[in-house]
């Protein structure tokens, strides 16, 4: 992915994030740590990535609005309490989805079909989008100096660590 990364960009990092966004963000904070990068135009790209993604998840879902959910999930014993959950809660919701694994699309998603005004929603959107995506940043660039300390530090085990599994898996 580094590689990618640096020959492509801020472009596949919006790409990136668009599909996976931690890894890509990750990665692409620890290359601004090295210098490669600019942390504000990473973690702004990364913004941008990230909240035109849920919104088109959002508005392809209010296209086809609850019906469709109701004739695709409704017999699911789970979907009431997601219908529920849903009315009750959908911007702490929303909120927490960039932070929430396997439910980043489902809810932008459901917040669509369920009819959230999309004034709100992008509003919702945007606030998680930066509350993701600065400590996320933050933390790949501020990291990637101990990581990069702790793997040059244990550099000289690798052989004598590969051996050591080498032998373990013999037996």
């Amino acid at each position: 992915m580094e590689p990618f990364l640096i020959k492509y960009g801020y472009f596949f990092l919006f790409l990136g994030v668009a599909v996976e966004g931690e890894a890509f963000l990750l990665a692409a904070a620890f290359l601004a740590h090295k210098g490669i990068f600019a942390l504000p135009w990473v973690i702004l790209t990364a913004i941008g990535a990230n909240c035109t993604a849920d919104q088109s998840y959002y508005l392809m879902a209010r296209s086809r609005g609850r019906s469709w959910l109701l004739a695709r999930f409704g017999n699911h014993v789970a979907f009431q309490r997601v219908i529920n959950l849903m009315e009750r809660y959908a911007p702490w919701l929303l909120l927490g989805s960039r932070f929430a694994v396997g439910f980043r699309i489902i809810i932008p998603a459901a917040c669509g079909a369920f009819g959230m005004p999309a004034l709100r929603f992008s509003l919702i959107n945007l606030l998680a989008g930066v509350l993701w995506a600065v400590p996320t940043g933050l933390l790949g660039f501020y990291f990637g100096s101990g990581a990069e300390r702790f793997l040059f530090g244990i550099k000289r085990y690798v052989v004598w660590v590969v051996l050591a599994l080498l032998w373990v898996s013999a037996r």
